[in-house]
């Protein structure tokens, strides 16, 4: 997540690395919500890891557990706060977006909607709202008609943007990173 590690060695690495690890993660839990940090886990966070487990059927990769609750848990959280609870939502096209964006899989997102019987237009709506929720770079204001009705609500700064500011932050506050 960093752009330039402060002090000697460099990377993370040994039990020094693991020390130093722990600091920063404890730095992190203590200002940042659990759904901050599962979004940053979502696009920092390696999708794969190594496996030793030397069965027929392992390619030598398994995918990370840590990535793929987060990914679970931010599905969750965007069916509840991206998207309008008057829709039937189903949280495996939600998944199916955020592996897309989070993860190296190409995944036809028509496809997965088609199979949950959802409209192209639907499934191009739906991954809006969830990638605004997301990435939205700065907040948008209210927007009223003319005769002082709402027709779009103020929306706040995406999820990941203000999540990776507020760990910028407490990691150049902690000498992690300048």
């Amino acid at each position: 997540m960093a752009d330039k590690r402060r002090g000697d060695p460099g990377p993370l690495a040994g039990l020094d690395g693991a020390a130093e690890i722990g600091m920063a993660e404890t730095m992190l839990k203590a200002r940042l919500t659990p759904l901050q940090l599962m979004v940053l886990a979502c696009r920092y966070a390696p999708s794969k890891l190594r496996c030793e487990c030397r069965a027929d059927c392992c390619s030598g990769w398994r995918t990370n557990p840590t990535w793929r609750t987060a990914i679970a848990d931010v599905a969750g959280e965007a069916v509840y706060h991206a998207l309008p609870a008057r829709e039937h939502v189903d949280q495996r096209y939600v998944a199916a977006v955020l592996l897309r964006e989070y993860g190296a899989q190409k995944i036809a997102l028509t496809d997965v909607g088609a199979s949950l019987g959802m409209p192209l237009g639907t499934c191009t709506n739906r991954k809006r709202k969830i990638l605004g929720w997301l990435l939205r770079p700065k907040a948008l204001p209210e927007v009223k008609r003319e005769d002082g009705t709402i027709s779009q609500p103020a929306q706040a700064q995406g999820i990941e943007v203000s999540a990776f500011a507020l760990a910028e932050e407490v990691l150049r506050g902690g000498g992690f990173i300048e």
